[in-house]
């Protein structure tokens, strides 16, 4: 009984600690989840410096835009159903991942963001200057 009891609690254990692991896919899901829900999100919260202060990016309305965008996309498609991850790809110090939004009508729509580490959490980056060939 006992090795039984001990044996499940290590099991539920590895699943706490699976479920807290350092996974930028996560932090992918999560942005795109908010992103087409309409949440605001903070810039320092999600985008690196390098992000933040592009020009180009900057032009385009930045994360305020982003999150417009994706979320009119949404209501034109009867809203979000699910986020599915379809590759993660390591290139230097960034984290490709490849995501697949799936609306309520079965349209679909994919992306690939570029993540790094910053300050300890995961957040988008320009993928510029990471030109190198796999």
């Amino acid at each position: 009984m006992n090795k039984l009891f001990l044996k499940t609690f290590l099991i539920i254990i590895c699943i706490m600690c699976l479920g807290c692991s350092d996974d930028p896919s996560l932090r992918a899901k999560e942005f795109r989840r908010n992103a087409y829900t309409g949440k605001n999100m903070q810039p320092d919260e999600w985008l690196t410096k390098s992000f933040q202060s592009a020009l180009l990016f900057n032009t385009f309305g930045g994360i305020n835009a982003i999150v417009k965008n994706c979320f009119n996309e949404a209501k034109r498609n009867q809203g979000l159903k699910e986020i599915n991850i379809i590759s993660i790809k390591q290139k230097n110090k960034i984290t490709l991942i490849e995501t697949e939004v799936v609306f309520n009508n079965n349209t679909k729509s994919t992306g690939i963001d570029a993540w790094i580490k910053e300050n300890g959490k995961w957040k988008m980056t320009p993928e510029e200057g990471n030109n190198d060939k796999d």
